[in-house]
């Protein structure tokens, strides 16, 4: 294999997610095993600006790479030029003799090979992404972890020397996982003392020295806000489906980013993510403060987010199981009872992992399996997983003007101006009518308030001029929901008719 095995960037069924899933069980491993795990983030500066030329072509030939098609790097390479333009003017040519061509197909492939033999050297564990390098160490003395990480530091910093490649000592991080005690190392790096941090964004999680994830939580809350308060104030002014959409393609993919690793978080922290979603739905739906989250999800048709998690990780589980994902997270598995027991009633199923700690025993691997031994047979596949995390909203329930669409969306979840709806969400006294009836609900406010006599006879005598349906087959449920009976294009002709009562009523 000419690329290291432990570099997972543009690596063919990797991933940064993978990568995580794996340096947070095997911390989470240690820790659970009463051992600590110190861990180094590396920054290398301008790292694909970084790339000798020279030394690029000698990795090259040494891989193997000769003849015309090692001339053709070369002629590739050479003779570049760039300048750059400010307001206007233009600088002179200057010649560029390192680096690869950003946004060529060939630019990350050529940074991996340059940097493919950092590992060389190193006896602690590694892993790369790219140029994103992470080296770490479990280890039970202290004394025998720092000696270890300074030695390896040193090792990356001589490669360093050699090939040209400079490291940022003021941005690479230290951090000490533990659950005893979380005393600082001292790790120099090129004549400067490693910082030692509490918590480190890497490939797009925090982690925490006590492997707990409200950091990260408070990350993503951060970054989707301001996205959150755009879709308040244009609630009004786009679709329920596009609202939808945008959700669905730059807020719930933040919110779910390697979530199969951190679905351990605290019950406060998942509670935090659920109320984004609850809040993106009442923009969606038009719901009032108050409305019930049940009510709420099933008018949206979605699932919460940490039901969500259980499919997603079930999903990534499946995955390594199918073996769509490198070696190093396929051998995390524990037998099947299968493989061991004879004439066993469940062969397909896992052997428990045995862990001490909470934390070990509710990550990814071992969380997973039981979620996998607890699952029918039927539903351990993507394509029924996929059934359950891709629910929208009826298609339906976007049609008409957004004004309607939002009220007859309320009257579904019982949190109109109804003063039976009203009275549920403790914003009114009573939940009688003006009529003088007890309760002024969807029945009695579709088919019974005589208030609204004339209006109810021409919405009965509409639907059944145009769909033949009777007053005695008229339901709530056909009024709020649509008719089995019809189609969708019959049944946005429906709701068009059910929209004109409303407004006609004027009672909302």
């Amino acid at each position: 294999m000419l690329l290291s095995k432990d570099q997972s960037g543009f690596q063919p069924g990797d991933s940064t997610t993978n990568q995580l899933s794996f340096i947070y069980h095997t911390i989470a491993e240690a820790l659970d095993k009463k051992k600590d795990v110190c861990i180094v983030f590396c920054d290398i500066s301008k790292a694909f600006d970084r790339v000798w030329h020279k030394g690029l072509l000698f990795k090259l030939k040494k891989a193997g790479v000769c003849g015309p098609l090692l001339q053709w790097f070369m002629d590739y390479l050479s003779d570049r030029y760039q300048s750059v333009i400010i307001r206007g003017q233009k600088s002179e040519y200057g010649r560029i003799r390192a680096g690869v061509p950003q946004g060529s197909v060939l630019g990350p492939l050529l940074f991996l090979i340059y940097i493919n033999d950092i590992t060389d050297n190193i006896n602690s564990q590694v892993k790369l992404f790219a140029d994103d390098t992470s080296l770490y160490v479990d280890f039970d003395s202290k004394v025998a972890a720092t000696t270890a990480l300074t030695d390896d530091m040193n090792n990356i910093q001589s490669w360093a020397d050699q090939w040209l490649v400079k490291f940022s000592p003021a941005k690479t991080k230290l951090m000490h996982c533990s659950f005893r005690n979380k005393d600082d190392l001292t790790i120099p790096f090129n004549g400067i003392n490693i910082e030692n941090v509490q918590h480190h964004k890497h490939l797009g999680i925090v982690l925490s020295q006590d492997l707990s994830w409200s950091h990260h939580i408070e990350n993503i809350l951060n970054s989707i806000s301001p996205m959150v308060d755009v879709l308040k104030k244009l609630k009004h002014d786009l679709d329920r489906k596009t609202i939808e959409c945008i959700y669905f393609s730059f807020i719930r993919p933040k919110l779910e980013y390697g979530c199969h690793i951190w679905d351990n978080c605290s019950r406060l922290d998942s509670d935090r993510l659920e109320t984004v979603q609850h809040t993106i739905a009442k923009i969606v739906t038009g719901a009032r403060k108050g409305t019930s989250h049940a009510l709420l999800y099933k008018e949206c048709n979605w699932l919460s987010l940490e039901e969500r998690r259980k499919y997603l990780k079930l999903k990534h589980l499946v995955k390594i199981i199918d073996k769509e994902v490198p070696d190093y997270l396929q051998h995390l598995l524990p037998n099947t009872i299968g493989s061991v027991r004879q004439n066993s009633r469940n062969p397909n199923n896992y052997f428990s992992v045995r862990a001490r700690t909470e934390t070990f025993r509710n990550s990814f691997i071992p969380s997973s399996i039981r979620l996998w031994n607890n699952t029918d047979l039927n539903q351990r596949n993507k394509q029924y997983i996929n059934k359950f995390i891709n629910h929208k909203s009826p298609e339906l329930y976007n049609h008409g003007q957004r004004k309607f669409n939002i009220i007859h969306a309320q009257l579904r979840m019982q949190c109109s101006k109804l003063n039976h709806h009203l009275h549920r969400l403790h914003v009114v006294d009573s939940p009688a009518c003006f009529c003088g009836h007890n309760l002024e609900s969807n029945e009695h406010y579709f088919l019974r308030c005589p208030l609204y006599n004339n209006m109810r006879i021409d919405l009965f005598e509409t639907i059944n001029d145009r769909f033949g349906i009777t007053g005695d087959n008229i339901s709530v449920r056909m009024l709020l929901e649509g008719s089995d009976a019809l189609d969708i294009p019959n049944n946005k002709e429906l709701f068009d008719i059910i929209h004109k009562f409303i407004e006609d009523t004027g009672r909302l």
